[in-house]
């Protein structure tokens, strides 16, 4: 693997928790200004259906199944510091 590619595919992950949250704060913040509070309730559960559908769907795809497990080739981050 190349250098850093460990901290790039964390910071993509960090990137995409962020915006998520942003967009779900800004989508939620004007639903509960308009309906009562309780159906917070009924929106969460929306979200929870709806994306695990799409996580069952994408696994059955066979896209998120591996056969077996990747090679490493290179040293790992444990192996690098012990040198030091």
């Amino acid at each position: 693997m190349p250098d850093g590619y460990r901290t790039r595919a964390g910071n993509w992950v960090n990137t995409a928790h962020n915006a998520g949250a942003s967009v779900g704060a800004a989508a939620v913040g004007p639903f509960l200004t308009t309906v009562p509070a309780e159906a917070g309730y009924s929106l969460a559960g929306a979200v929870l259906v709806v994306v695990s559908g799409a996580v069952l769907a994408a696994g059955a795809t066979g896209r998120a199944r591996f056969s077996e497990p990747a090679e490493v080739t290179g040293p790992s981050a444990t192996s690098a510091r012990r040198r030091r």
